[in-house]
Order: C-alpha cells, then structure tokens, then sequence
C-alpha cells in the first residue's frame, strides 16, 4: 500500500497510544455487532459513569444510544457483558461496529480475546466522536480498501477535523480554498485538487499560487501558499500522510514587512465626505465612519448585533462584543481575536451612528443585515468599493441580446490619496490617539490588544479594571477630534492617561 493519505482499513487505523483499538467489522464472528435481533430493547440518555456503571442487563440485549453524540451507544447484553458500539451512514452505505468493551477504570491493561482493550466512557466517546467527524465530512471511516485521497479530500478533512473546531477564521479558510485553491477562474478544479496527494509536486502548488498573484493580489498569494503548506503540515504532522511538504518555503511575493498606512487628517476629511459617492446606500457609510470612530476590526462592526449594543440612551454607552465561552462542554467561539470579551465605549458620535442604522435595520437582529439573506451585510463589498473608488473605476450595465452584463469602467477617481484597506482605519484610531497624547497601555485596552501588562500574572488573574472610564475619554477626545477635522461639532472633554 502507498504512503499516500487513504481511507484507511478499519483493522489498522485510528489506534489509540500503545493499544490496539481498532474496532472489527460487524460480521466478525467473535462479536455480532449489528442489532442481533427485534427483540433487543433499545432507549436514548446522556452516558454518564454512573448510569453506565448502574445499568443492569435485561433478558434481551439492552442498546442505550447515547444523546451527545449521534451513533455511540453501550450495548448491554444478557449475561451482563457491556460494549460500546458506533453505527453510522455514509450516503447509501450503513455501517455498525463494535469500538470495544467497557473499562469502569481509565488505564485498564487487560486484553479481550479478539484482542481490544477495554474502553472508559470518555475514550469510546472521543473514538467515537472522531469517526462522527470523518462521516459528516464524507468519509466512512471504516472502509476496507479505497483509492488515495486527491488533495481537495485532504482539503475538506483539514477543514472538518482542525480549522472549524480550531480556527476562528475557518469560513475565511474555507472561503480561500474554494475560490483560490481548489477551483481556478473559470471555475474548474485544479490540477492542485485533483491530483492524489502523495502525487503532489511543488509545481502543482506554484502553479495556484501564481494564479493569484498574476491577478494582481501578492498578499493574498502569499496567504494561499501558507494555507496549503499549512495543510500538509498538519497531515504530517497527525500522522494522515508520510512525505515531505510541498509547499514548505515558498517564494514570497509581497513580502513579510508589516503594513504601516494610516489616515492624515486631511485623508480622514475626504474619505468621510466622499462616502456618499462611494457607498450609495447610507448602512455602508455608517460602518466606515464607525471602524474609523472605534478602531473595532472589520467583522465586529459588521456582524454587530442589535443585542450587542447597551445603554445608548444612558450615561455610559457600549458596544459589547463577547468573547469564547464553554457551553455544556463545547467551546463556543465569541467575536474577539484574541477570545476575550470586549466592551467598546461609545462616544456621542459613535452612538448616533449606532442608533441611525439600527433604525434603518427594522427589525432585523444584526446591525447591518444583508438585503438578500438574514445574515450579516458581506464584508468584502467595502474593500471592493473602496479599492474601485481609488483606483478609478466603476461598474456599467449594458443589454445584449436581452441579458444585462456588467462591466467596469475608467472614471474619475472618487479618493486621491494613495490606496488603504479598511483594516487601515483601525491603526488610523490608535496612530490619532497617539498623536493626541494618550497613553499607549490606554489605546491597546480601547482595541482590545494583550500587552505585556494585561499579559502579566497580576494584570490576568488578580486585575479586574477594566479603566472603562478612562476607555470612554479616550474615545471621546479622539471623536473630538475626527468631529472637528470632517466639520461635525463633538462636546470637548479632557484627555485621562491612565491605563
């Protein structure tokens, strides 16, 4: 059998460290692991230690299917011998195996005479929670014999298995290789995706990532080489593929340096009163003056949700944007980067805004929602207007042969200034509040940044100021400020340094 990353064969795949638990096909004789007849009672509950521990056997096989993960279930049988079982579906295909006996006590050393060794509730569950993975994801994890995994199959599996439990930017991930990796322009899979992956050679590589960048987008090349050497990465690393990485070191084509563009005053002024001219509909405008008035990153203005906004019409306004949290022992991913919650202070101006678009929202539960879907309003519309309005370009429709196509055109360029992204607008606020003399530990609360402060054993497990106060004057005098550069009158407060 080639090295190459299979479907692997259920007697020797998905062991656990210094055992032997691959489970056995159900037409093993030594254990039938299929419903043995109709006679067997069958019931649902959440597998605790203790229920499994205190169950009692019945005169027909008793199955307890377990309501926290979909197909593990305690098979109890009539003479008291208890085994975990996984039963699952992978298109047509049913499938039914037995993961092993019951263990009460973690550690235990004794070997069943087919040769499993007994399992603990958690480790049946987690066997059984990995395979549940591998068959939402396509795959039947128990398959004798299957050709070798293309490099889209590896694709998908790093995506189930790693980036969605892992990676706060796996829609992003996912997003990249589906439009830059996997397919080409002309929306055809690429010679990359289909080819099996102990076949892939680093032109197959060169060749998605030039693609890119002949289009014009270095930085973006740049993120789609680390993506998939990050993938291959991962394969080896976990053991799915034995052979080097093909896209390890890849040549750059924008470089490492880290970006330093920020807003002038005088840019400041032309962008807030040219936003009309680029952004034709008034939610858009609101969320450029708002990431320029909060420094909040992309997403968290445009995914904010109505409940996320408190005390607007009080003395002490927030934007409240929640951070990573365990529910039922899940890890539920909050809004943040960094997975900490984050209260935005809002100055006058920032909630006005606020208040202007959710009016224009309705009734909907985001902020800015979309007009087609109830999803959040799609990010990538502003890069794209803000990137036609400086480069000069604009959208035109014309009728042939009754079908409206567009197309872009020269135009005057809307912004004279040299290009920016949005994610530029958030190092704007923290250089202007720099420049307004705020103390630098202040700024890195206001965006929410981990410094060596707030990194410190003290400033982690023992400090709870948060210095919302001096937060809130900061934003203020930096509201001030904007408000008197683009002609929009802010009360006058007194800058805190504190931090």
């Amino acid at each position: 059998m080639s090295h190459g990353l299979m479907v692997l064969s259920m007697t020797s795949s998905f062991q656990t460290s210094g055992s032997n638990d691959a489970p056995r096909a159900a037409e093993e004789p030594a254990e039938p692991a299929a419903l043995p007849s109709n006679k067997a009672k069958a019931t649902r509950a959440k597998l605790t230690d203790a229920l499994v521990r205190n169950a009692r056997p019945s005169p027909a096989l008793r199955i307890i299917h377990d309501t926290s993960c979909t197909g593990f279930a305690l098979r109890i049988y009539p003479n008291g011998r208890r085994t975990w079982g996984f039963t699952y579906r992978v298109g047509e295909k049913r499938g039914n195996v037995v993961l092993g006996p019951y263990a009460e006590v973690a550690g235990h050393e004794s070997v069943e005479h087919d040769g499993r060794r007994p399992l603990t509730l958690s480790e049946a569950r987690a066997l059984a929670r990995s395979y549940r993975t591998k068959v939402e994801a396509g795959i039947d994890p128990f398959a004798i014999v299957a050709a070798p995994l293309k490099f889209k199959d590896l694709a998908l599996l790093w995506l189930e298995e790693y980036a969605k439990p892992k990676r706060k930017t796996w829609e992003q991930d996912q997003r990249t290789l589906e439009v830059d990796v996997l397919k080409n322009a002309e929306g055809h899979d690429t010679a990359l995706a289909m080819t099996e992956v102990e076949k892939v050679r680093r032109g197959h590589v060169m060749e998605v990532v030039g693609a890119v960048a002949s289009r014009g987008s270095p930085r973006q090349a740049d993120k789609v080489g680390m993506l998939i050497s990050g993938i291959f990465n991962w394969a080896i690393e976990h053991g799915k593929i034995e052979r080097d990485n093909p896209a390890a070191k890849l040549p750059k084509y924008h470089g490492n340096e880290g970006r330093d563009r920020y807003l002038c005053d005088e840019e400041i002024a032309q962008l807030w009163h040219a936003l009309p001219a680029v952004f034709p509909d008034e939610p858009r405008q609101i969320m450029v003056k708002l990431l320029l008035l909060t420094g909040c990153r992309k997403m968290e203005i445009v995914g904010a949700r109505k409940a996320e906004l408190a005390g607007l019409d009080g003395e002490r306004p927030t934007f409240n944007l929640p951070g990573d949290k365990t529910v039922k022992g899940k890890l539920v991913r909050g809004r943040t980067k960094n997975g900490a919650p984050h209260a935005v202070e809002l100055s006058p101006m920032a909630v006005s805004l606020f208040k202007r678009a959710a009016e224009l929202s309705d009734s909907a539960v985001y902020v800015f929602p979309s007009d087609r879907t109830d999803e959040p309003f799609d990010e990538r519309n502003i890069n794209k207007a803000l990137r036609w309005a400086l480069e000069g370009r604009k959208r035109s429709f014309e009728v042939v042969d009754g079908k409206r196509l567009t197309k872009m055109v020269p135009a005057e360029p809307l912004l004279k200034m040299p290009p920016f992204v949005v994610h530029d607008l958030r190092r704007t606020c923290a250089t202007g509040m720099a420049r307004l003399r705020i103390d630098e530990r202040l700024i890195s609360r206001c965006l929410n940044h981990v410094t060596p402060i707030k990194a410190s054993i003290t400033s982690k497990a023992y400090v709870r100021e948060t210095f919302a106060e001096d937060q809130a004057t900061a934003f203020k005098v930096w509201a001030e400020h904007v408000g008197k550069v683009v002609g929009v009158t802010e009360s006058v407060v007194e800058p805190r340094h504190g931090a």
